[in-house]
C-alpha cells in the first residue's frame, strides 16, 4: 500500500546510513571502555585475592567468596556485551533503513494491519488461537522495515520474550497495539520495559468491528465517523492516554484508532470503489501518514536515540547489577556480622561459665564421692591387706564415670544447641525475609557443629581416661596406706592415720585438678579452638574479603554512572535542533524514559531545549541559572506543575505542593522522579504535598 510519494523519504536512507555508520563505531568505542573498567574491577579482585592467599590461617573460604564475586561481574559485563554487540551486528544489516515494530497482546491484530498494509493473502493472520507470530518476521513497505513480533501473552518462556526484546531494541518506532473492546491493565506491564528502554512509541487502536459480511460491512461504512475517529473512541482514546502518562510518565503519546480488519479486505477488495471505501473507513492514512512522518522529519535523531539509548540502557542495567550485588553483599556482610558478634558474645560469657562449671562440677564430684570417703575408709581399713581391694571395689561401685560423662555432654550439648539455633535462625531470615545470606558462612557453622558433634562422640573415650588415672593414682595411695601403717608400732598410730587421711586428700586433690584440667583441654580442643578458629576465624577472613571487595565495586558503580551521565549528557546536547556551546550548559540530569533536567546559563536556549522533549520523548525542563532558587525549582518540575513552592526555613531545604487533581494524574512514582532529579541539579532538599490536607513525604536523592 502506498501513501504517497515523497523525495525527503527517498533521502531517508542516506541519512540513516551516516548517522548509523558513526554511532556504530561510537558504540564500538563505548563498549570498549566499559570493558576497561570492568577489567579494572577484575585486576583489583585479583589483587584482592593475591593478598588474601598470603594470610596466615584458612583462606579458602575467603578467596573462594571473593571468586565468585568477580565471577558475577564478569557474566553480567559478560551479557551486557554480547546484547551490545548482537544489537551493533544487527543494526549494521540494517544501518540505511528505518524500522517500526508492531507489539502487543496476542491477537491485537498486528498480523492482519500487516496483511493489509503489504496486500498479503491473509495467511499470518490468527483465527482466535492463542499464538499466531512465533518469531519476527520482517517486512519492507515503502523503504521502510516493518517487523511483527510474538503477542505479549504468546510469550514461550525466556526465549521467546528475548526475540521480541531484540526487535524492540533495533526498532525507531514502536507501534503498540491494542484492541477497543479488551483494553486491558496487563497490557501496559510491558510499557515498563519500553520506557526503561526510552523507545519512541505510538499506540495503534485497533477497533473491534464485524465488517466480514455484507450487510455488517455496509452499515459499518455508513456510520465509519462515528466509529473509527478520535470522537468516536473518545473515551478509550483517554484511558490509552492515562495509561501512558501512568507507565510510560510523558503526557503526549500519540493514540491513532485504525480499523485493521478493513484495511485487510481493503487490500482484497474486488473493486477500486469498494477498496477506497475501506481504506477511509480505517483510516490507516492516519498511521502510515504519523509512520513516514517520524521516518522524514525525525528519523535521524530517532535513530541516534535507538544506540544512544541503548548504550545508556545497557550502563543503567550494568549500574544496577552492580548496585544490587552491592546490596547484598552489604546486606550480607552486614547481617553476618551482626550474627557472628552474636556468636562471639555469647562464646566469651559460655567459655568464662565452661570453666567455672567444669572445676565447681569435678570440685562438688570430687568432694561428695571421694574426700567424704577418705576418712571413714582409712579408719577402717589402714594396716588390712585387703585394702587395696576393697579401694577398687568402691570405686567400682562409686561410678565416677557418668557423672563426669554428664558434665561433658552438658558443656557440648548447650553450645550444639546455640550453634543449631544459628542455623536456624539463618535458614528462616533468607526465606521468609528474602536474605541472599552467604552459604560458605552457614557451611563452616554446619562444619564447627560437626566438630561439636564428634567431641561429644568421643566423651567416652575422654571419661575413661580421667576415671582410670583417678583409680590408678588413689589405689597406689592405699598401697602406700597398707604398707606405711601396718610396719610402724602402735604409740604413734592415731597421728600418721592423721598424716595418712592429708597425703592420701593431697593426691585426690592433685588429681581433681589433673581431671579438671584434661575436660578443660578437651573443651578446648574440641569446642572453644574450632569455634576461634575454623568458625570465627574463617568467617572473619570471609567477610574482611567481602568488605574490601565492597570498596572496590563501588568505585566500579561510581565509574559506570559517570559513563551514563556523560551519555545521557551527550544524547541531549545531540538531539537539540540549534548548536548549543557547552558553556551554555552547567549541568544535565536525567532518568532514561521518564525525564530530562538541564540547568542552562542563558535563556535563549530554553526553547530549543524544551522542544526537545517531543524527538526525546520524555519532558525536558530547562531551568536558568540566574534565578532566584524558588524559581529554580518551579522551572525544574515544569512539566509536572506544582502548585505551590516555598521555603520551609532550613537552607537547601523546600516545600513543593501539588493540586488535588494534579495529585491524581500524576503517579507517586513519576513525581518522586522529578523530585530527585531536581533535588541532583539544584542541590535542594525537597518534600512534597499531594494535596493540601495531605502529610509530607520527605524524598531523598540517591
Amino acid at each position: 500500500m502506498q501513501i504517497k510519494s515523497d523525495n525527503d523519504l527517498d533521502q531517508v536512507d542516506e541519512v540513516l546510513a551516516g548517522l548509523s555508520e558513526k554511532e556504530n563505531q561510537r558504540m564500538k568505542k563505548k563498549i570498549g571502555k566499559v570493558g576497561r573498567r570492568g577489567a579494572r574491577l577484575s585486576s583489583k579482585l585479583n589483587e584482592l585475592i593475591r593478598k588474601v592467599s598470603q594470610q596466615s590461617g584458612d583462606k579458602t573460604e575467603a578467596i573462594e567468596a571473593l571468586k565468585e564475586i568477580r565471577a558475577d561481574i564478569n557474566e553480567a559485563w559478560r551479557d551486557e556485551r554480547e546484547r551490545l554487540e548482537g544489537f551493533r551486528g544487527r543494526r549494521q544489516q540494517e544501518n540505511d533503513t528505518f524500522t517500526v515494530s508492531l507489539f502487543g497482546r496476542t491477537n491485537a491484530g498486528k498480523s492482519t494491519l500487516l496483511e493489509g498494509i503489504l496486500g498479503g493473502d491473509g495467511s499470518t493472520i490468527g483465527q482466535g488461537e492463542q499464538r499466531t507470530t512465533e518469531n519476527v518476521t520482517a517486512y519492507d513497505w515503502e523503504g521502510i522495515q516493518l517487523l511483527d513480533t510474538p503477542g505479549i501473552a504468546a510469550f514461550d518462556g525466556e526465549e521467546d520474550e528475548a526475540i521480541a526484546w531484540e526487535a524492540i531494541d533495533r526498532s525507531d518506532l514502536i507501534l503498540f497495539m491494542v484492541m477497543s473492546d479488551s483494553i486491558q491493565k496487563s497490557e501496559f506491564d510491558q510499557f515498563v520495559d519500553l520506557r526503561n528502554r526510552n523507545k519512541p512509541v505510538l499506540i495503534v487502536l485497533n477497533v473491534k468491528r464485524d465488517i466480514d459480511h455484507g450487510i455488517r460491512r455496509r452499515r459499518f461504512l455508513r456510520k465509519k465517523k462515528q466509529e473509527v475517529t478520535p470522537e468516536g473512541q473518545a473515551g478509550n482514546i483517554e484511558e490509552l492516554k492515562h495509561r501512558a502518562r501512568e507507565y510510560l510518565g510523558h503526557p503526549s503519546v500519540s493514540v491513532i484508532p485504525i480499523h485493521a480488519r478493513a484495511v485487510y479486505l481493503a487490500s482484497n477488495a474486488e473493486s477500486d470503489d469498494e477498496r477506497a471505501k475501506l481504506l477511509e473507513a480505517s483510516r490507516i492514512d492516519d498511521l502510515l501518514t504519523q509512520i513516514q512522518d517520524a521516518a522524514v522529519n525525525r528519523g535521524g535523531k530517532y535513530r541516534i536515540r535507538t544506540y544512544r539509548d541503548e548504550t545508556i540502557h545497557s550502563l543503567r542495567r550494568l549500574e544496577g547489577e552492580a548496585k544490587d550485588q552491592l546490596d547484598h553483599l552489604r546486606d550480607r556482610v552486614a547481617y553476618h556480622e551482626k550474627k557472628l558478634e552474636e556468636l562471639e558474645t555469647w562464646f566469651e560469657d559460655f567459655e568464662d561459665r565452661v570453666i567455672d562449671q567444669i572445676r565447681s562440677r569435678v570440685g562438688n564430684l570430687f568432694e561428695s564421692k571421694l574426700y567424704g570417703e577418705v576418712d571413714s575408709f582409712v579408719e577402717r581399713y589402714a594396716g588390712d591387706k585387703s585394702a587395696d581391694r576393697r579401694w577398687k571395689r568402691k570405686m567400682r561401685n562409686l561410678d565416677l564415670q557418668e557423672p563426669l560423662a554428664q558434665i561433658t555432654e552438658n558443656i557440648g550439648n548447650e553450645a550444639k544447641r546455640k550453634i543449631e539455633e544459628h542455623i536456624r535462625q539463618e535458614d528462616f531470615d533468607e526465606s521468609v525475609l528474602d536474605l541472599n545470606l552467604d552459604t560458605r558462612l552457614g557451611d563452616a557453622k554446619r562444619g564447627y557443629l560437626g566438630r561439636i558433634m564428634n567431641a561429644l562422640a568421643g566423651i567416652a573415650d575422654l571419661v575413661a581416661v580421667v576415671t582410670g588415672g583417678i583409680s590408678k593414682f588413689i589405689g597406689s595411695a592405699i598401697r602406700i596406706l597398707k604398707w606405711w601403717i601396718g610396719v610402724d608400732d602402735r604409740r604413734d598410730y592415731r597421728r600418721k592415720k592423721s598424716k595418712a587421711k592429708s597425703r592420701i586428700k593431697k593426691r585426690i586433690r592433685e588429681k581433681e585438678k589433673e581431671a579438671v584440667g584434661k575436660i578443660i583441654d578437651w573443651f578446648d580442643e574440641s569446642i572453644a579452638s574450632p569455634f576461634r578458629v575454623s568458625l570465627k576465624g574463617t568467617s572473619q577472613s570471609v567477610l574482611r574479603a567481602q568488605s574490601m571487595a565492597i570498596e572496590s565495586m563501588e568505585d566500579f558503580q561510581k565509574a559506570i554512572n559517570r559513563l551514563t551521565r556523560e551519555e545521557n549528557r551527550k544524547l541531549i546536547q545531540a538531539l537539540v535542533d540549534v548548536q548549543i556551546g557547552s558553556r551554555k550548559v552547567e549541568k544535565i540530569v536525567r532518568r532514561q524514559g521518564t525525564a530530562v533536567k538541564v540547568k542552562i546559563k542563558s535563556s535563549d536556549v530554553t526553547g530549543a531545549f524544551r522542544r526537545t522533549s517531543a524527538t526525546l520523548g520524555e519532558p525536558v525542563d530547562p531551568v536558568e541559572s540566574d534565578v532566584e532558587k524558588e524559581s529554580q525549582i518551579r522551572q525544574a518540575l515544569n512539566s509536572i506543575s506544582p502548585a505551590d513552592v516555598r521555603s520551609n526555613g532550613k537552607a537547601g531545604s523546600w516545600n513543593v505542593e501539588f493540586s488535588p487533581r494534579s495529585a491524581r494524574n500524576i503517579s507517586q512514582e513519576r513525581i518522586q522522579t522529578h523530585v530527585r532529579l531536581t533535588e541532583q541539579l539544584l542541590d535542594v532538599t525537597l518534600s512534597t504535598d499531594m494535596s493540601p490536607s495531605s502529610s509530607n513525604t520527605d524524598f531523598k536523592t540517591e
